[in-house]
C-alpha cells in the first residue's frame, strides 16, 4: 500500500510496517520455534493472517523477496546453514478483490539460525603430570603407552562447517560427555558401568581436561553435542597409568 501525499512540491511515499506477530518460524512438525535458538532442521517462516490487518488491508502473502517467487505464498522455507539473516516481505493478493491488491509493505529482517553438521571429538590426549605439577605433551592416548600417576587428561572437539563453499557461523560445542572404564590385562572392560562420568562445558580452545590419579588400565569415551543439540560419533581410546620408577 502506498499513501501517496503532495505538500509544496514534496512526494511522500509510505509503506505498511510489519509487526513481528504477523509471522512465526516454524519446525518440520509445525511447532513453533524461537528465533533465539539454534536448530538442526530447516526452519518455515509463516504468516499469521489473523494480525496482518494494516492501513492498505489484510497481508496474506509472504515471501523472502519482493517478487513473491515461493510458490506457497503462506510461508517459505530457510535451508541454509548459518545464523540467516533473512529478509520477510508481505503482500497482498494481487489476484485478490481488495482495493489495494497487491500491494508490499516494508521490508523486515530476522535471524534464522541453522546447523545441522555434527561436532566431532578430535582426539582424547594424555599429558604426564611431574612433582611440581606441570603437565609436558605425550602422545594421543593408545594401549600400551604409559604415564606416571597422575595423567591430565585432555578431550579436545570440533563444531566443523557444513560442507558448503564459503564460511558460516555454526552454533558451538555446548558440552562434552565422558565415561571412563577399567580395564583387565587383556584390553577387556571389567565392568559395562563406568567408574567415572561427567558431563561438562568444555574451556579454551574448545578442550575439556580431566585427571585420573590411580593405577590400572582405562578406556576413556566421549562424546560432544553443540548449541543446535547436534551430537557427535562417541570416540574412545585406551591408556595404561603404571608407575615408573
Amino acid at each position: 500500500h502506498y499513501e501517496i501525499k503532495i505538500e509544496s512540491g514534496t512526494l511522500t511515499i509510505k509503506q505498511d510496517e510489519p509487526s513481528d506477530n504477523w509471522y512465526h518460524l516454524e519446525d518440520p512438525n509445525g511447532n513453533i520455534v524461537s528465533s533465539d535458538k539454534w536448530h538442526n532442521y530447516l526452519v518455515d517462516v509463516v504468516i499469521d493472517t489473523a494480525n496482518t490487518m494494516a492501513s492498505a488491508g489484510v497481508y496474506d502473502q509472504i515471501s523472502n523477496t519482493n517478487t513473491f517467487t515461493n510458490v506457497n505464498k503462506q510461508r517459505f522455507t530457510i535451508n541454509k546453514e548459518d545464523d540467516n539473516e533473512t529478509d520477510i516481505y508481505f503482500r497482498i493478493d494481487p489476484n485478490g478483490t481488495d482495493a489495494h491488491k497487491g500491494a508490499i509493505s516494508e521490508k523486515v529482517q530476522e535471524h534464522v539460525k541453522i546447523d545441522m553438521t555434527k561436532p566431532k571429538v578430535v582426539s582424547i590426549t594424555g599429558y604426564s603430570v611431574n612433582q611440581d605439577g606441570v603437565s609436558s605433551l605425550l602422545n594421543e592416548i593408545t594401549l600400551g603407552h604409559y604415564f606416571k600417576p597422575g595423567v591430565q587428561v585432555e578431550i579436545k572437539t570440533d563444531d566443523p562447517q557444513p560442507n558448503t563453499r564459503g564460511t558460516v557461523k555454526v552454533s558451538g560445542i555446548k558440552k562434552v560427555s565422558y565415561q571412563v572404564y577399567e580395564l583387565d590385562d587383556q584390553g577387556m572392560m571389567t565392568s559395562t558401568t563406568p567408574i567415572e562420568e561427567k558431563n561438562a562445558k568444555p574451556g579454551t580452545n574448545k578442550i575439556l581436561s580431566f585427571k585420573i590419579n590411580n593405577i590400572g588400565n582405562y578406556r576413556v569415551c566421549a562424546t560432544t553435542i553443540d548449541n543446535a543439540t547436534n551430537e557427535s560419533e562417541e570416540k574412545c581410546s585406551d591408556l595404561n597409568v603404571k608407575k615408573i620408577d
